[in-house]
């Protein structure tokens, strides 16, 4: 299997090994599974370090308690392979250090285990978009490109990164080489929708996108994203009402939420607007009333200013306010010269003072976007939002007078 080559001499019970496996490739597709076939391994074997230190990383990438696993990873180390300790040792020097230093870490390990997919996970949450663009992550694939040529996922996922760094041509043939072996390979077929989008195929794009949908029906955050997409592709033929069908498509009770579908629906809410549609703006609008307490956290600059964008359509001035307050009190310097400014847009808008939204968004540096991390699709559909809220179209666009009483 595939994606057992790492844990090619691991003395872990086969059943184990296959759990691993299985969670592995799930997570390869974009589907959930990952951390319930990892806890299930540990069940079946608890001796499995790898699984262990499988469980204590996607704690690390995903706040939540490291300890507990990592602790189990290093008391079993000394019966693992030797590829399974590094993978272990790997996990405990990243605790220690910041994401900068993570990714240096993976780097350095995947030269000697190119095959470690959990190491490649790892290296490629480390990249941080916002201050260093797409190269770090390309060099990180193509570093491990060579142990990967039989197979789909890195490719696709390469795929993705090359043409967000604007070389469409070799990201369309990997993303077409990924999914002619793997038609549901998610990363490639997101690759396909930056390239219809850098080369303006928006309506073959969104065509092409829909039809991957309805065939492979991705979950959460993978459904919500190329959905997305197809909403883009569809307001760039000038189709708003397509656009705001199609994420109506994706909400749930618990939308909007992180890490699924809050960007999405945020960006695509204030750009259906726009174009004259304000049926999905209306239904989030209504999801953000119910509970506007939930996005009052400040997760990565790109969530916490989709928070703003989402709180500013709904009026929600106070949860504004603390949700400013909470941004203010982090050290890192892109909330503080991006995402504050980008917050003080939204509490006028919420307060509706056209001039003092006039002013805020000049207040916001003209290249500051692109510190904000996520695509280039994702940071033009917020510059989108700020010309949105200078011409007053969220406003006029949710008054009670257009329909919009939640």
């Amino acid at each position: 299997m595939f994606e057992l080559r790492h844990l090619s001499a691991s003395r872990a019970r086969p059943t184990a090994r296959e759990l691993v496996g299985r969670g592995l490739r799930q997570e390869m597709l974009m589907r959930p599974g990952l951390r319930e076939s990892l806890a299930a391994a540990v069940a079946d074997d608890p001796s499995f370090g790898y699984a262990h230190a499988g469980l204590a990383l996607l704690d690390l990438l995903l706040g939540g308690p490291v300890e507990p696993h990592l602790a189990a990873a290093r008391s079993h180390a000394g019966t693992a392979s030797e590829p399974e300790q590094a993978t272990i040792a790997l996990v405990s020097r990243c605790v220690r250090v910041p994401a900068a230093q993570r990714l240096v870490e993976a780097r350095a390990h995947l030269a000697r285990y190119p095959s470690d997919l959990l190491a490649i996970i790892l290296g490629l949450a480390s990249v941080d978009r916002g201050e260093t663009g797409p190269r770090p992550a390309i060099d990180l694939l193509d570093l491990v490109l060579p142990a990967h040529q039989a197979h789909w996922w890195v490719p696709g996922v390469l795929a993705t990164w090359l043409a967000e760094a604007g070389q469409v041509r070799p990201a369309w043939r990997l993303a077409e080489r990924a999914l002619a072996a793997e038609p549901g390979a998610w990363h490639a077929a997101h690759a396909f929708a930056h390239v219809a989008y850098a080369t303006d195929e928006h309506r073959q794009g969104a065509d092409w996108l829909d039809r991957w949908i309805g065939e492979h029906r991705p979950e959460g955050y993978a459904l919500a994203h190329v959905t997305w997409h197809v909403a883009v592709g569809r307001l760039a033929t000038g189709d708003g009402t397509a656009a705001s069908r199609a994420l109506l498509g994706v909400l749930t009770p618990a939308s909007p939420e992180f890490g699924v579908d809050a960007v999405e629906l945020a960006t695509a809410s204030w750009l259906c607007l726009g174009a004259g549609d304000a049926t999905l703006a209306h239904r989030v609008r209504a999801a953000v009333r119910r509970d506007p307490a939930r996005l009052v956290a400040v997760g990565s600059p790109l969530s916490a200013t989709a928070a703003g964008l989402l709180l500013a359509a709904a009026g929600q001035v106070a949860e504004l306010d603390e949700l400013t307050r909470l941004t203010g009190q982090r050290r890192e310097p892109v909330y503080r010269q991006v995402v504050l400014p980008m917050l003080a847009v939204c509490a006028e808008l919420a307060v509706g003072d056209r001039d003092a939204v006039s002013h805020a968004v000049d207040l916001v540096e003209p290249d500051a976007l692109a510190r904000l991390g996520g695509s280039g699709a994702e940071r033009d559909a917020f510059e989108h939002c700020l010309l949105l809220a200078l011409r007053g179209a969220v406003t006029r666009g949710l008054s009670p007078a257009d329909g919009g009483t939640g």
